[in-house]
């Protein structure tokens, strides 16, 4: 139907300011209930125009509700035009936001919205609403709200409370969110959420995740992969245990390789004294580098120790503030300056836990300190299995110096069988040499802490042996040499070249049908057996040997080279022979250390123990009476060693400290304690006694088991 005869109809024309305010009047009333016309005109010629005019047009509204009050809007054009179109979205938006910030819509539109105390109607609900107004005479029944043709500017909407009664009664809302739907400029599609812009900003925020992730998580953990990598890629070339306890990039000696790169290439190859086979060097240290020191974690492969030798009652203290590399050599400083109590300071270095050889030959060029014809410096140079830390009494308490793998009466404490067990032998009980000190006791030793008789279960480093017992394990010691001397103007210097063993034979005396002395033509120092054999807490098997007069601090400032080779084990091809300028002068085979009778113990065996380097010089009158008048006057004592080089057959090279056939590692870091706090003094004293307060293993032999 057309609007303009609805209009003419009831004498109203079109454009005029009645029809507008007719419309207007329909459009923003409340089209639930027919209209009222206040004053003037009967409800029945109102409500007629504005139900036939609203279902000709269904025209909406545009409203002001700043002030809650009705104002026409008389640029509005025709609502099927794209103009219009665009002016009741943007008036709808204007509606949506003013309908959240003004509560006094609530009570201009009560009978939709519900009072304040009555539950609301949905929003969606409200919007649909707003957006299509039903005809005049669809709703239920009427109310009062008022609607002014006259003035409208002033008049207000006024709705009853009782919106529940209010019923649609024409359109379903399917058909109401039809007609909201026909107002869409489009519907929106899947593809709306995707477009080139959003995948850009959507990958550059991930990227900038991903690198901040590998900035504070990702480099820092491949920082310590490839660290781990390179420091067990040195470690191998470095021929020791990757897992070692040494941290490699704290070494500021570090080095690449075991052998010194300035070892002259002549000497990487030689033959063995035993039987002519060809060896290969497998460590060096010429002591090139000047100024190296050797505190705990300088040098990959050498620590100077900071402690009293006190197992021996010497008069320094060791520090390593007395030795360092100087003009080629490694220098060890022996100076009449108190220190902890003690009047004299001298050094220890070692390359315990860090380099150990089973089997070979090593030899050391060295300067010996002092005058050769005046005693009392102590200067050696030795090697000890690395369960043993010398200087660390607790750790070789037990274990040195036995080397033995025998389950027996020698495993036992004072080499006795208990009381209960009836005592003896005869010989262990009688045949001591220190009887004012000891008494006839043969051994005053604890017992081998880590026997073949040590209990299954036990505390064990290992390995075990075929029939489920113990490896047995020590920690035995061979002397290169250490240095002593004879007193007068025509005396001359003296090194002793030593075994130190245990369990012993009767009164330490050894078989000397498996040890002999090399023809004094041949080595040219007049080799004679020590008259020191032992006492009770170490057996010697010990030679001395005539040293080169020139080769003292005092003298002529020469050189000499001392060492020894041996092949490990209790079979008949093992043996130890010790070496004078590089020429053999007495040879131990291991038949010399086998079985004996009178004290009922078996093989003792060449050491089998991976083997550490030490180096030191102190003063104690426990070696050697100490001329003091001479002595005193050479202050400061210096022992200077130009090299120490290891060899080994090709096919027999072993480097490790802790290798798999006698392991060590596991056994120290459980002990770690007994290994790196010098200041304690037995395994098994109390704390409060400066022990480390842990039993012996048990043994099968004494029913420990």
């Amino acid at each position: 139907m057309d609007s303009g005869n609805i209009l003419s109809n009831y004498g109203v024309q079109r454009g005029s300011d009645s029809e507008l305010d007719l419309i207007d009047s329909y459009e923003h009333g409340n089209p639930s209930r027919p209209t009222s016309i206040v004053p003037g005109d009967t409800h029945s010629i109102t409500d007629s125009i504005v139900d036939d005019y609203g279902r000709a047009s269904r025209m909406s509204s545009v409203l002001s509700y700043t002030s809650g009050v009705h104002k026409r809007q008389p640029h509005l054009v025709g609502p099927h035009t794209p103009e219009a179109k665009s002016q009741l979205r943007r008036n709808e938006s204007l509606r949506n936001a003013d309908m959240t910030d003004h509560t006094s819509l609530t009570d201009m539109y009560g009978g939709l919205y519900g009072s304040h105390d009555e539950p609301t109607a949905s929003p969606a609900r409200m919007q649909r609403f707003r957006n299509y107004a039903p005809a005049v005479g669809e709703m239920s029944e009427p109310d009062h709200s008022v609607v002014s043709f006259p003035d409208q500017s002033t008049d207000q909407f006024i709705l009853p409370p009782d919106y529940q009664s209010q019923v649609f009664m024409g359109d379903t809302l399917d058909q109401i969110e039809g007609g909201d739907r026909d107002w869409d400029e489009r519907k929106p599609k899947p593809k709306d959420h995707l477009s080139v812009r959003g995948c850009a900003n959507m990958s550059t925020i991930v990227l900038l995740v991903l690198a901040v992730l590998m900035l504070f998580l990702g480099y820092p953990i491949l920082r310590v992969i490839r660290t781990e990598q390179e420091n067990r890629a040195r470690a191998l070339a470095l021929g020791r245990d990757p897992d070692g306890p040494i941290q490699m990039n704290n070494a500021s000696n570090l080095r690449t390789s075991l052998i010194d790169p300035q070892t002259p290439k002549d000497a990487y190859n030689r033959t063995r004294f035993r039987d002519g086979k060809p060896m290969v060097l497998v460590f060096s240290d010429e002591f090139n580098e000047e100024g190296r020191s050797f505190y705990p974690g300088e040098d990959p492969f050498w620590q100077a120790e900071d402690l009293h030798y006190w197992q021996t009652q010497n008069y320094e203290w060791y520090d390593p503030e007395t030795i360092k590399t100087e003009g080629g050599q490694l220098v060890i400083k022996l100076s009449e300056k108190p220190e902890h109590a003690l009047n004299f300071r001298g050094g220890l270095v070692t390359s315990w836990n860090k380099f150990c050889f089973t089997g070979g030959y090593i030899e050391v060029k060295l300067q010996l300190p002092g005058r050769h014809n005046a005693s009392g410096l102590w200067p050696a140079a030795w090697t000890m299995g690395n369960l043993g830390r010398a200087g660390y009494g607790a750790s070789t308490e037990g274990l040195w110096p036995y080397s033995y793998d025998s389950c027996d009466v020698g495993t036992m404490p004072n080499q006795t069988y208990l009381q209960s067990q009836g005592g003896g032998p005869v010989a262990a009980d009688t045949s001591g040499h220190y009887v004012d000190q000891y008494g006839p006791t043969l051994s005053m030793l604890p017992g081998q802490r880590l026997s073949r008789c040590t209990c299954p279960n036990a505390d064990h480093p290992g390995p075990k042996h075929a029939d489920g017992t113990w490896v047995g394990r020590s920690a035995p010691e061979i002397d290169i040499i250490e240095a002593a001397a004879n007193n007068g103007p025509e005396e001359h210097g003296q090194v002793s070249m030593s075994l130190q063993v245990a369990p012993f034979d009767e009164a330490y005396n050894i078989s000397h049908a498996g040890y002999h002395l090399y023809d004094e033509k041949l080595s040219g120092h007049n080799a004679t057996f020590n008259d020191y054999t032992g006492s009770a807490l170490q057996q010697a098997v010990s030679t001395k040997v005539n040293t080169t007069t020139a080769a003292y601090q005092m003298t002529e400032g020469k050189y000499d080279t001392y060492g020894y080779e041996y092949e490990p084990g209790g079979g008949e091809d093992a043996y130890i022979t010790w070496t004078v300028s590089s020429k053999p002068v007495v040879t131990l085979n291991s038949s010399a250390i086998g079985p004996n009778k009178a004290t009922e113990i078996g093989q003792r065996l060449i050491p089998v123990e991976p083997m550490y380097i030490l180096f030191n010089l102190g003063i104690a009158s426990s070696f050697a009476w100490v001329n003091w008048d001479v002595i005193s006057k050479d202050f400061p004592s210096i022992m200077r060693i130009d090299y120490v080089r290891v060899w080994q057959e090709p096919d027999k090279i072993k480097t490790s400290c802790s290798p798999p056939d006698y392991p060590t590692k596991e056994y120290i870091e459980r002990h770690k304690e007994a290994y790196y706090n010098n200041k304690l003094t037995s395994w098994v004293k109390p704390k409060e006694e400066g022990g480390y307060d842990h039993p012996f293993p048990g043994n099968m032999l004494m029913g420990q088991c």
